[in-house]
């Protein structure tokens, strides 16, 4: 079974460091260690959805092809209700539905423990962007940080 609890994670990096101090561009040294900040974050969370956590988060499906032969395809939203079991019975046993029921259910639970590190990761890399100033240099940090990243 699938815990969905990406809140109580503990990630190797609580806390970002800042992208770039505030009314100054970001460097690209600063936003690399960001992202493999991110990526070592990700990467800590177990999925049932691919190798080495939930890394696929934060690489590009090119970088993630490199590390495993074929990119990554992000999982779509369980349906609401579980499937019928397989075999096409009318009369389905017990044991049958117990088990749709089952896989529907973590199922469910790995997709909402993938949204929730997704919107960890996402808040983590607006903590670490300096916007209270108002100035574009946050804005910028940010986008380009999600787009190496697939965070946002």
């Amino acid at each position: 079974m699938v815990d969905d609890s990406a809140s109580l994670t503990i990630y190797p990096h609580t806390t970002l460091t800042r992208l770039h101090e505030p009314g100054h561009k970001p460097t690209r040294k600063q936003i690399l260690l960001v992202q493999l900040e991110l990526v070592a974050n990700s990467s800590s969370v177990d999925s049932v959805f691919g190798n080495h956590g939930h890394v696929f988060l934060t690489l590009s499906p090119a970088e993630y092809a490199d590390l495993h032969g074929a990119p990554f395809q992000i999982p779509e939203q369980p349906p609401m209700d579980p499937a019928p079991p397989p075999g096409g019975n009318a009369s389905p046993t017990a044991a049958q539905l117990a088990e749709a029921l089952r896989l529907h259910t973590n199922a469910w639970k790995a997709y909402k423990l993938m949204r929730a590190t997704e919107r960890n990761l996402r808040n983590q890399l607006l903590a670490a962007a300096d916007t209270s100033t108002g100035n574009d240099y946050a804005t910028s940090a940010l986008v380009t940080t999600c787009a190496a990243s697939k965070t946002c």
